[in-house]
């Protein structure tokens, strides 16, 4: 699902990712004092990537909800996929 860098989270979103363990990763990484993610989804031929820096007096609560929406895009262009609406 994702693989760390030495300041960097990268998430792969798949067919299989569920929004807990999102968020179980985001959180552990902000913890460990990571502030930059990378969330990718591959959909076909279709490959999406989107970056998000956490600004530098984040806490957990703004890293949680950071989590909740990039799920919330995720799902949002897995659903426009489906439908051909992107």
């Amino acid at each position: 699902m994702s693989a760390y860098t030495k300041d960097l989270c990268i998430i792969t979103f798949t067919e299989s990712t569920k929004p807990g363990e999102v968020k179980r990763r985001v959180l552990n990484a902000f913890l460990e004092g990571i502030m930059c993610f990378q969330f990718h989804l591959s959909y076909k031929k279709r490959f999406f990537c989107d970056r998000v820096a956490l600004p530098a007096d984040a806490d957990e609560a703004c890293a949680l909800e950071m989590a909740e929406y990039q799920i919330e895009r995720f799902t949002n262009t897995i659903a426009g996929l489906v439908t051909k609406r992107l």
